[in-house]
């Protein structure tokens, strides 16, 4: 059976629009090809969420600092960035190495580097902008230079080598819609969602009886209602093991439901269906996004 893991991966980086991420429409074009996972975020959608008011205490928990300057920010400039985020879509590879996309909507570049030279000035530092090439450098935020690659006024796409030129621009030189692993997933996952994602890494999964081997995965989820409706698709061998799949994974749910579910488990088991399509098994169900933070504490302790 697939790992919770990858599960609650595709559970969360999946949810709904009315269109494409601005993040996503103009970000391809940069983020790389290779990569292991791939997803956007409809931020604005996101954000109206009982899962997002519940998660981002626990995520400041662990970014205290970085909650600090987006504090400063707010009170020196009068922007609060997290609010100003339109969606954000992203290519990360199997070594974290990769490129997020940010889009925002309300605030602009040149609002953003007016409230850089004012905080810097705050810290006794002088903030110089020099462009390079496609790229812009950003010297006297941190410690070391940034380099930022500008895609329009409003969208920015950062490498995760940001302090180092020559590694971003290789990571940011696109290639990802040509991906021939990619291409196939990528076209048919809902990136009308909140969130959506495809996770390229080969597994086995199902049981002795039944084994079954995915070359990847790809999914979605609609936060609507107090509810997450997931829709997740495992790609199989071929169209025998999917379907072999589908009838061992409803074995596995019938003997749970009998010996009563796990707690994290439960409001999934109570609404999954289970169907097979070709060669992929295709997973979908609506649970109360409190039931949500069940699953991901028990992934977690995996």
């Amino acid at each position: 059976m697939i790992s919770a893991r990858v599960a609650v991966t595709l559970l969360l980086v999946s949810a709904s629009a009315h269109a494409d991420s601005k993040a996503w429409t103009v970000g391809k074009q940069v983020i790389p090809a290779g990569a292991q996972v791939v997803g956007g975020v409809n931020a604005a959608t996101l954000r109206t969420s009982k899962l997002y008011e519940t998660l981002m205490p626990m995520v400041w928990m662990q970014a205290s600092e970085a909650k600090a300057q987006l504090d400063l920010i707010k009170q020196d400039c009068g922007i609060d960035v997290l609010a100003a985020i339109d969606s954000i879509a992203f290519g990360i590879d199997a070594n974290q190495s990769g490129v997020v996309v940010v889009a925002l909507k309300g605030t602009t570049r040149k609002d953003l580097e007016a409230c850089a030279h004012k905080r810097a000035k705050a810290d006794n530092k002088t903030l110089t902008i020099a462009a390079e090439g496609k790229l812009t450098k950003y010297t006297g935020i941190a410690d070391k230079p940034m380099f930022l690659d500008w895609l329009a006024n409003d969208v920015v796409a950062i490498a995760t080598t940001v302090d180092d030129k020559d590694a971003s621009l290789k990571l940011l030189g696109g290639g990802v819609t040509g991906d021939k692993a990619l291409k196939g997933p990528l076209a048919r996952v809902s990136m009308t969602a909140t969130m959506w994602g495809v996770y390229n890494k080969a597994e086995d999964i199902g049981t002795a009886d039944a084994p079954a081997h995915m070359s990847l995965a790809y999914g979605s989820a609609n936060l609507a209602n107090g509810n997450v409706d997931a829709n997740v698709h495992l790609a199989l061998a071929d169209a025998k093991e999917a379907s072999g799949e589908v009838v061992s994974l409803n074995k596995q749910i019938d003997q749970m439901k009998k010996g009563g579910p796990p707690p994290a488990l439960a409001g999934v088991i109570k609404t999954l269906a289970l169907k097979s399509d070709k060669n992929e098994v295709t997973a979908t169900a609506s649970l109360p996004q409190d039931d949500v933070f069940g699953l991901i504490g028990a992934a977690m302790r995996k």
